[in-house]
């Protein structure tokens, strides 16, 4: 079983593609997370986690995942009691991406959410497996 992170801006691909792009450019650290609105730490600790290199999650994905305004109307749509077709037609999406999207997301009787399943979708893109330069020390 998966745990649920919460939801943080970070999980904005928006938010970290702009970030990123000012550090490789070889902005400092407190200039990038101006941009973004974050602190020099918050940067530091970004690039920490990666390890300095720039995560692949996020470049060049337009179209495959569904982004978070995407869920955003999904929510929207299901509050509104829309079909899951009509809420697809509105994002030009196939019906069946809408209706896993929200099987997968929505358990127990409780309502789409979309922070919450962007949130859970951020944490399982995530690569489940040590990376071959971290389990080879030498």
């Amino acid at each position: 079983m998966t745990m649920v992170v919460p939801f943080t801006p970070r999980m904005l691909t928006g938010v970290q593609q702009v970030m990123w792009e000012a550090y490789c450019s070889g902005q400092q650290m407190d200039v990038a997370g101006e941009m973004v609105g974050l602190c020099r730490k918050s940067v530091c600790n970004r690039v920490a986690e990666a390890g300095g290199i720039r995560p692949r999650r996020g470049r060049n994905l337009q179209g495959r995942p569904l982004s978070y305004p995407e869920r955003m109307v999904i929510e929207a749509g299901r509050l509104q009691s829309k079909s899951l077709r009509a809420i697809a037609g509105e994002l030009g999406r196939a019906p069946s991406t809408v209706m896993r999207e929200v099987d997968r997301n929505t358990t127990d009787g409780r309502r789409y959410r979309a922070q919450t399943a962007h949130a859970r979708a951020f944490g399982l893109a995530s690569r489940p497996q040590e990376s071959k330069i971290g389990s080879t020390p030498v």
